[in-house]
């Protein structure tokens, strides 16, 4: 009986059985053995497309979180320094001071300059390091940062202070003018 089985596989096509019920299990299912390559169930492509977006989105956004985080090879500027000087800008100590920090973490404090223009302040540090052996060869590293941000009308000018912490933040403060009190 299972040569005769045999000999009848090779003759039917692969789709069934001829009569429903007769022969092994997956020879009686109604599916085709055989599918297309691309299923024609728009389900599966919509969530092939989701799956993409997804996959988009997220590098989208750990694309935005590398080019926060470094420096432009140009020296340009971009605005989310900005943000983030005006996010680090934050009153110390209540209304009485304003105060904002810059990272610095790698300056020494002989790389570091600040300058005030008016009411813009200009944190840079600049640093080169050069090395030239007979067995690597030659190399120069330059850095720079540049900061800049603009103090709030009600800052005194005269009395701003900058301090330097261990962990590489340089804390910029400034007491604020008092108000006129009617």
């Amino acid at each position: 009986m299972a040569s005769y089985s045999r000999v009848l596989l090779r003759m039917l096509p692969l789709r069934r059985w001829p009569l429903p019920g007769l022969g092994p299990v997956w020879l009686s299912e109604p599916q085709p053995v055989c599918r297309p390559l691309w299923p024609a169930n728009p389900s599966f492509v919509d969530r092939l497309m989701g799956d993409m977006e997804r996959q988009f989105q997220e590098m989208e956004k750990m694309s935005r979180a590398f080019f926060q985080a470094a420096p432009l090879p140009f020296g340009g500027e971009r605005e989310s320094h900005k943000e983030a000087s005006e996010e680090n800008a934050c009153p110390a100590g209540g209304k009485n001071h304003y105060r904002f920090s810059v990272d610095v973490a790698g300056f020494t404090p002989e790389e570091m300059t600040v300058n005030l223009e008016g009411r813009k302040v200009t944190v840079t540090a600049k640093r080169q390091r050069e090395s030239q052996s007979k067995d690597s060869g030659y190399w120069l590293e330059h850095q720079e940062l540049r900061r800049e941000t603009l103090l709030p009308p009600d800052v005194d000018l005269q009395a701003i202070a900058c301090s330097l912490n261990p962990d590489g933040q340089l804390c910029i403060e400034a007491p604020r003018l008092a108000e006129a009190e009617p």
